[in-house]
């Protein structure tokens, strides 16, 4: 008797043993499952998250690039521009200035310009028109010199705010580098005027 009871108690603690060690099993079992899928979710998302930030990166490099070369691109064409105007005005002829290339300089600049630009192109826009005027007439050095200093000042003012629009960080420029030459040189090529005036001696 004793015999038989010590059987079903033996056979109770291996059943019980062995569901104990079923459930253990399973549960790791979970356990494992469980973290294999939430790194396998980590993953997934570090290579959405990535792949989303690094394609804004990209976009971002992509409109500075382009904001740089139409920004470039427009002062070299006003350059150009302001060079023939100036040298036509000076032997008092036609100016044979490429207005297609200073078009379509100027047309790119407002396709990626923000405000802050495209509002220092005004002024720009405001000198050439003067000199186109000034240079349809007799020579009027005392005009010339006002349009010249709106030029020169423009200039400045759209370089300027290219710079911040290319970096928050830039600091401002306080003289030119390149555009417009400084008004001393530009009176020393001067024809005389029909008063028989002098240009000023304004740097």
């Amino acid at each position: 008797m004793i015999s038989a009871v010590a059987g079903i108690d033996l056979a109770r603690f291996r059943f019980g043993g062995m569901r104990r060690w079923r459930v253990w099993k399973m549960t790791g079992a979970w356990a494992a499952l469980a973290t294999t899928g939430v790194g396998a979710v980590a993953t997934i998302l570090g290579i959405v998250v990535g792949g989303f930030l690094g394609r804004r990166s990209e976009d971002r490099k992509w409109i500075r690039d382009a904001k740089a070369e139409a920004f470039a691109q427009f002062l070299k064409e006003f350059v150009r521009l302001e060079i023939e105007l100036r040298e036509a005005y000076n032997v008092s002829r036609a100016d044979t200035a490429d207005w297609e290339a200073y078009n379509a300089a100027l047309v790119t600049v407002s396709l990626v310009a923000p405000r802050e630009v495209s509002a220092a192109v005004e002024p720009m826009n405001e000198a050439i028109q003067k000199m186109i005027i000034l240079g349809a007439g007799p020579p009027d050095h005392a005009q010339y010199e006002r349009v010249h200093a709106l030029m020169s000042q423009s200039y400045l003012t759209f370089v300027n705010a290219a710079r911040r629009s290319l970096d928050r960080k830039s600091k401002p420029l306080e003289s030119l580098v390149g555009g417009p030459p400084p008004w001393h040189m530009v009176r020393r090529w001067l024809p005389p005027s029909p008063d028989g005036t002098a240009p000023s001696n304004r740097p």
